[in-house]
């Protein structure tokens, strides 16, 4: 290969990256959720749409964005018939290395790649143990 064929290519591959997408590539990761009562019922939403129900305690898999330029915001309601629900929140957050486009990815990286494979877009993975309380016994119903 010449020396001119090494250089554009050195050049594409430095211009067709995303920082995140390299060192974040993968944005999912495993919530552990658990509360104080087992067989509780998990609602999950995603910026405020119901996308699944679980029973405690389960490992569930979460992704930090929701679609191009989108993060993900999840609500894990958690609910048990004499118990009080409770609500716990999990919203993506840029990622650190998405700012790294502004020195090593350029525009492409920071506007086209990172957003595409969602690697912009980083989330909080700590346990959720919900801590239910009981109702009084005229309430429990």
């Amino acid at each position: 290969m010449n020396c001119k064929a090494i250089v554009l290519i050195s050049i594409a591959v430095c211009l067709l990256n995303g920082c995140a997408t390299i060192f974040n590539w993968d944005d999912e990761g495993v919530i552990r959720l658990d509360s104080s009562i087992d067989d509780t019922k998990v609602s999950i939403y995603n910026r405020g749409v119901l996308i699944d129900q679980v029973k405690t305690p389960c490992d569930y898999e979460v992704e930090a964005d929701a679609g191009f330029f989108r993060k993900a915001s999840y609500n894990f309601i958690f609910e048990k018939e004499g118990y009080y629900k409770q609500s716990h929140q999990r919203v993506g957050r840029f990622s650190g290395w998405y700012w790294g486009n502004i020195v090593f990815g350029g525009a492409i990286g920071m506007l086209i790649v990172d957003p595409l494979t969602g690697s912009e877009y980083w989330i909080d993975t700590k346990p959720i143990k919900a801590s239910l309380k009981k109702k009084p016994s005229k309430e429990a119903k």
